[in-house]
């Protein structure tokens, strides 16, 4: 049971440590647009230019991550991530608050 509990410990700070990186990483302005353009380079997506935006094949992951990476857009980097990654976000914090609770409960269940 020291096994498991010890799991659900380290996927909580893994998973909510990844959280809290994605969303400072993205999330922060003017930052965001450093890390948003090498995702739509790595992408292979055309890079945005001073008056467009990067332009990626229909269907790309990079899709998201092109009004970040536009000069203008970067500065509100906080409402374009919440708008564009608002149902991720709330799902990865909903898989945080799970492997908290189950790691809760594990301990007290188990308390010496």
């Amino acid at each position: 049971m020291q096994r498991t509990r010890r799991f659900f410990k380290l996927m909580f700070w893994l998973v909510t440590s990844g959280l809290i990186a994605f969303c400072l990483l993205f999330g922060i302005p003017f930052s965001s647009g450093i890390a948003a353009r090498k995702v739509v380079a790595w992408a292979g997506c055309t890079p945005a230019s001073f008056d467009m935006q990067a332009v990626c094949p229909a269907g790309s992951y990079a899709e998201p991550f092109v009004p970040l990476s536009h000069w203008f857009t970067s500065g509100f980097a906080p409402l374009v991530l919440a708008v564009n990654f608002g149902g991720m976000l709330v799902a990865w914090a909903s898989l945080c608050v799970a492997l908290g609770f189950i790691w809760w409960v594990l301990s007290v269940r188990h308390a010496p």
